[in-house]
C-alpha cells in the first residue's frame, strides 16, 4: 500500500470533497481506494476523519489503526484516535494515546488541547488547565485556545478570568460569532440576562446559520423561563447540527418543564449516544427516573455520571437522594458525606443530612450540619425551616418558632418554607394552622401528592373532612397505587364517620402493602369500634408476630397493641365458660403471654 499505487487524481477528488464537507462523496472515494487495495496512509487517515464528522467513532477508530499499522509514529493518527476514544468517556486510554502525540509534537497546541478536554470531562479542572495553559504558551495568538482556556475557567468559576480570554479570542478573531456567543454566555451566567440576550443577537446578525448561536439563545429563553422560545431555538439549533449533545440536553430540560418526561429521557439518551462520555446527560437522565419513582433506574443514571466525572459532586448528592428514597439510609449518609468532601458549599446536601440524622433521633448531628450551613448561606429561607424542625424536635418550641420566624420573613411565600411551617403547626397540635400553610406551599408546588396528603390530613384533624376527602381522592389519582395515601384515605373516612368506606380503604391499603404496621394497627382500632374484636384480634397477633419476628421495632404502638391484644382475649374468654372452643377457634394466638 505505497503512495505510488494510489491514484493522485481520485485521493485528491476524495480529500476535497471531505474539506467541503462532502462526507458521503469522500467516503465513496475513500471506499473505492480501499476495495481496490490503493488506499494509503493519507486515505487512511482521511476516512478517520470523515467518519468522525458523521459521528460514527468506531469506524473511525478502525481506521486510525490502519494509519499506526502503516507508521507508528503518525502524529495525527494519535492525536485523532485520543479525541475520538476520549469522546467514548475512555479518559485514561485516551489521555494515554494523546501523550504518544504529544511526544511527537512537543510544540503543538492542539494535542494538549485535546489532553485538557478530557481531564475537563473527567471534572479535573487541576489537570486540564495548566493543559490549555501551555497550549497558550505554545499558540499564544490562537483563538481557539484562548477560548477553550476561557471555558475551563468558567467552569472554575473564575469568571473574570474566563471573560479577559474571551475578549482577546474576540480581539484575534472578531468575525466569529463564537467569540461574542462566549462573552454572552459569560453574562447569562453572572445573572446578567438582558446583556447576554443582546450579545446572542450580535452572534445571530452575524451568522443566523450557525447552530450554537440558537443553543445558546435557548438558554436564555430557558433562564428566563419562556419555555415556548427555548424550545423553538433548540429545534433550530438541532435542524442546522444534529450531531450536538448539549442540544439535546437543553431540549430535554424544556420537555421537563413542559411535564413530557418520556420526551426528556429520549433527548438525554440522544446527548448519550452522541457523546458517551457526558456525565450531565446521565444525571439529568436520573433526576427523571427518580422524579417517577424508578428508583434503581435513577441509581445506574447518577453512578454513571459520578463514574465518567467522579468531581462531579451534583451526581453523588443525587445518588445519596435515591438511596434515601430506597429507604437505604446508611448508603444515603455515605453519599451525602462523599459529596461534602467534595465541596463543603452544598447547603442542599448538610439539609439532607440535617433531615436524615432528625429521623434517626440524632438531634445533635441534625443541629450540627444545619449550624454548618447557615454561616454559608445566612438567607436562604429552607435552613431556617430544617432548624426550626430540629428545635422543635429536640423540645425547644421557642427556638424554633424563632428558626421559623427568620424562614418566614426571608421568603415567606417559599413552598419549601411553608411545607416546614405546615409541619411545625401538625407537631404543634394547630391543624388549622397546619393545613393553611400546606395550601400556601401547594401553591407552588401544585402537583407535590406529598403536600397533598398532609395538607388533607390536617384538614381532616380540623374537622373539615369533606374538604379533606376531595384533596386525598385527587392525590390518589394522581399516582399508582399507594398504601399510605389509601391508609390516609380511610382515617379521613373513620374521622368523617364512614366505617364501611373506611375499612374498605384501609382494607386495599395493606393489600398494597402488608407491612404497613400503622395502618393495620389504625385498622384493628376501627374493628373493635365496628364491634368485629375477633378481627381486630388478628390484627393485633399480626403486629406482635411482626414484633418477635424482629421486622418491626418495640414502640408505643406496639405497647398499645399488646394491650389491647390481651384485653380482647381477656373478654373472649370472660364471654365463654369452657375455654376449650376458645382455643380451637385462635389457635396457635393463645400461646401470647
Amino acid at each position: 500500500m505505497s503512495n505510488e499505487s494510489v491514484s493522485p487524481a481520485t485521493k485528491s477528488a476524495g480529500i476535497a470533497a471531505l474539506e467541503r464537507g462532502e462526507l458521503d462523496t469522500a467516503l465513496q472515494v475513500f471506499l473505492e481506494l480501499v476495495r481496490t487495495e490503493k488506499a494509503d496512509i493519507d486515505v487512511f487517515l482521511a476516512m478517520g476523519k470523515a467518519y468522525q464528522a458523521k459521528g460514527r467513532p468506531n469506524e473511525a477508530v478502525e481506521a486510525m489503526h490502519k494509519v499506526l499499522a502503516l507508521d507508528n509514529n503518525h502524529y495525527d493518527a494519535y492525536l485523532l484516535l485520543g479525541q475520538v476514544i476520549a469522546r467514548w468517556g475512555k479518559a485514561e486510554e485516551a489521555i494515554n494515546i494523546l501523550q504518544n502525540a504529544i511526544k511527537l509534537n512537543p510544540k503543538a497546541a492542539e494535542p494538549l488541547m485535546a489532553l485538557g478536554r478530557v481531564h475537563a470531562a473527567h471534572g479535573d479542572l487541576d489537570k486540564a488547565i495548566p493543559q490549555l495553559e501551555k497550549a497558550r504558551t505554545l499558540a499564544p495568538g490562537d483563538d481557539v485556545v484562548l477560548a477553550e482556556l476561557g471555558e475551563l475557567y468558567t467552569q472554575a468559576g473564575d469568571l473574570d478570568q474566563a471573560r479577559q480570554l474571551f475578549e482577546r479570542a474576540r480581539a484575534i478573531a472578531p468575525t466569529k460569532p463564537s467569540h461574542v456567543l462566549e462573552l454572552g454566555a459569560n453574562d447569562l451566567v453572572r445573572g446578567r440576562a438582558e446583556e447576554a440576550l443582546a450579545l446572542f443577537q450580535q452572534a445571530l446578525a452575524m451568522d443566523a446559520e450557525y447552530a450554537r448561536t440558537h443553543y445558546q439563545l435557548g438558554r436564555y429563553y430557558l433562564a428566563v423561563k419562556q419555555n415556548e422560545k427555548a424550545f423553538q431555538a433548540f429545534q433550530e439549533s438541532t435542524r442546522l447540527d444534529q450531531d450536538a449533545a448539549e442540544t439535546c440536553l437543553g431540549m430535554g430540560q424544556v420537555y421537563e418543564r413542559l411535564g413530557r418526561p418520556d420526551a426528556a429521557l429520549t433527548e438525554y439518551k440522544k446527548a448519550i449516544e452522541l457523546q458517551p462520555s457526558n456525565f450531565l446527560a446521565n444525571d439529568m437522565m436520573g433526576l427523571v427516573h427518580l422524579q417517577r419513582g424508578k428508583i434503581d433506574m435513577a441509581q445506574k443514571s447518577f453512578q454513571n455520571a459520578s463514574r465518567l466525572n467522579p468531581k462531579y459532586t451534583p451526581a453523588i448528592y443525587h445518588l445519596g437522594l435515591a438511596w434515601e428514597q430506597a429507604g437505604n439510609t446508611a448508603e444515603a449518609i455515605k453519599a451525602y458525606e462523599q459529596a461534602l468532601v467534595l465541596d463543603t458549599s452544598l447547603t442542599d446536601v448538610y439539609t439532607s443530612l440535617a433531615q436524615l440524622y432528625l429521623k434517626k433521633g440524632d438531634f445533635a448531628r441534625a443541629e450540627a450540619y444545619i449550624s454548618k450551613a447557615l454561616p454559608q448561606a445566612p438567607n436562604e429561607p429552607r435552613l431556617h425551616g430544617a432548624m426550626a424542625k430540629i428545635l422543635l424536635a429536640k423540645g425547644d418550641p421557642a427556638g424554633a418558632q424563632q428558626a421559623l420566624e427568620r424562614a418566614l420573613a426571608i421568603a415567606p411565600n417559599d413552598p419549601d418554607v411553608q411545607a416546614v411551617h405546615g409541619e411545625i403547626a401538625d407537631l404543634q397540635n394547630k391543624p388549622a394552622e397546619a393545613a393553611e400553610a400546606y395550601a400556601k406551599a401547594l401553591v407552588g408546588r401544585p402537583n407535590d401528592v406529598k403536600l397533598m396528603d398532609a395538607r388533607a390530613m390536617a384538614l381532616s384533624k380540623a374537622g373539615q373532612h369533606g374538604e379533606a376527602l376531595k384533596l386525598i381522592d385527587e392525590a390518589i389519582t394522581m399516582v399508582p397505587p399507594n398504601s399510605m395515601l389509601e391508609h390516609h384515605a380511610g382515617l379521613i373516612l373513620a374521622a368523617a364517620d364512614d366505617p364501611q368506606r373506611a375499612l374498605e380503604s384501609m382494607d386495599k391499603a395493606i393489600s398494597l402493602d402488608p407491612e404497613n404496621w400503622h395502618c393495620l394497627f389504625d385498622l384493628a382500632g376501627l374493628l373493635e369500634k365496628t364491634g368485629k374484636k375477633q378481627n381486630a384480634f388478628q390484627c393485633y397477633d399480626e403486629i406482635l408476630e411482626a414484633v418477635d419476628q424482629n421486622k418491626l421495632p418495640k414502640s408505643d404502638m406496639t405497647e398499645t397493641a399488646l394491650t389491647r391484644y390481651r384485653t380482647i382475649r381477656d373478654e373472649i374468654e370472660a364471654a365463654r365458660s369452657s375455654g376449650g372452643g376458645l382455643k380451637k377457634l385462635l389457635g396457635g394466638l393463645f400461646g401470647k403471654k
